[in-house]
């Protein structure tokens, strides 16, 4: 058991892909669901927070989410020109608040 432990830390760690929680904000396209996702920046000469959002296409095989719904969406292989995330599932957003900074 120990020598299965050894092998796993010393194994070649998995990519880790990008996840963010967003909105969806249009869900007319076919099995695509277009997602707005805010971040916070700080102005580099001003210091200021800033928000900044930003719209991206993501996978849905079911067509299960709807305008408003919050959902987690992980980077994925290109699916079509525009195209590049994958929906995880509906964010559960109490404990996402709880551990956002």
């Amino acid at each position: 058991a120990v020598q299965n432990q050894m092998r796993m830390f010393h194994a070649t760690p998995a990519v880790l892909k990008q996840q963010f929680i967003g909105t969806v904000v249009s869900d007319k396209p076919q099995k695509t669901v277009i997602v707005s996702v805010e971040r916070t920046y700080k102005h580099p000469k001003y210091h200021k927070t800033m928000r900044a959002r930003t719209k991206l296409m993501a996978h849905d095989e079911l067509d299960e989410y709807k305008v408003g719904d919050m959902v987690r969406i992980e980077q994925h292989r290109p699916l079509s020109r525009n195209k590049h995330w994958v929906v995880l599932g509906h964010a559960d957003t109490a404990r996402e608040a709880a551990a956002a900074p």
